[in-house]
């Protein structure tokens, strides 16, 4: 369920021309048709190459489960490696 969703935690290596970057994480539920900007969670990352671990806490509304998820750089071109990634529930 949702509501049970405490955060994920990701770690993630990023590579880009930039050194700094912020990264969205997207989650599609059941009851949406695709992934929305109304359904993300933005956050700053590292580039640097090495691995870094991020709490990501999604506003998830409803009781839809989620279906997909889905990592993006926000505001530049960048090469994001998901080395691990760990949802944590109540």
């Amino acid at each position: 369920m949702p509501r049970a969703l405490r955060r994920i935690q990701l770690t993630v290596s990023a590579r880009a021309a930039r050194s700094d970057l912020n990264a969205e994480l997207y989650w599609q539920t059941a009851n949406m048709a695709d992934f929305s900007g109304e359904a993300r969670a933005a956050f700053p990352i590292r580039v640097d190459a090495l691995p870094h671990t991020y709490n990501v806490r999604l506003p998830v509304r409803g009781d839809s489960p989620i279906l997909r998820l889905r990592l993006d750089p926000d505001d530049a071109p960048a090469e994001l490696q998901i080395q691990e990634m760990v949802v944590d529930c109540r």
